[in-house]
Formats: C-alpha cells, sequence, structure tokens
C-alpha cells in the first residue's frame, strides 16, 4: 500500500483547492492508497532562520525551530508521494506553503 502525504496550502479549508483534492483523494483511496491530509494554515510554520544547525544532524529531522513543521516534516518522512496543493498568489504559493518548503532545506 503506498501512502500518502497530502499538503493543503490555501488559507479556505473549504475552498477550490479543497473541493479540488476531494475526489483526488479518494481515487488514491479508491486504489488502495492511504492518504493523510494536512492543512498548513493552521499550523504554526516559523521561516527558515538559514542558521544551517540543520545541517548538522543526522538520522532525523534536525531543525532547532519548535513549531508545526517537525509533525509535518515526519508525516512526509512516512510517505511514499507528498502532494503539495495550493493556490496560486502573486506568481507563487501561500505563505505557510512556502515557509514549509523552505524548511525542507532541513531534509537535505
Amino acid at each position: 500500500m503506498k501512502k500518502f502525504c497530502v499538503l493543503m496550502g490555501s488559507p479556505r479549508v473549504a475552498g477550490n483547492t479543497a473541493e479540488l483534492l476531494k475526489p483526488f483523494m479518494a481515487e488514491l483511496e479508491n486504489l488502495g492508497g492511504e492518504v493523510e491530509y494536512n492543512t498548513l494554515h493552521d499550523k504554526m510554520i516559523e521561516s527558515c532562520r538559514s542558521c544551517y544547525a540543520c545541517q548538522h544532524v543526522s538520522g532525523r529531522y534536525g531543525c532547532g525551530l519548535a513549531d508545526d513543521a517537525h509533525a509535518l516534516m515526519d508525516a512526509m518522512l512516512a510517505s511514499d508521494c507528498i502532494v503539495w496543493a495550493t493556490p496560486v498568489y502573486t506568481w507563487f504559493c501561500t505563505p505557510p506553503m512556502k515557509a514549509l518548503l523552505d524548511r525542507t532545506f532541513g531534509l537535505a
């Protein structure tokens, strides 16, 4: 069974992005996949501080910031596939999605 981590970056938890994800996730489940759905708007995700401390930690996510990104990284690492779902604001993703994307630097 494949495990999917869906990261929904819209601030509108019942908006268009969430509605588009419903049939997508239903089909993944119909095909035998396990889906973990995560909204980002209600999470505390601090911006990366570029301190590079995460680069000196091995075997786990090593960021020193204490926020919800750690649980999200654990969910991402436990998945076979990560789905980044976000509306596009000013030519890029929403702020929580951008903060999480930047924090994946700690996975390197």
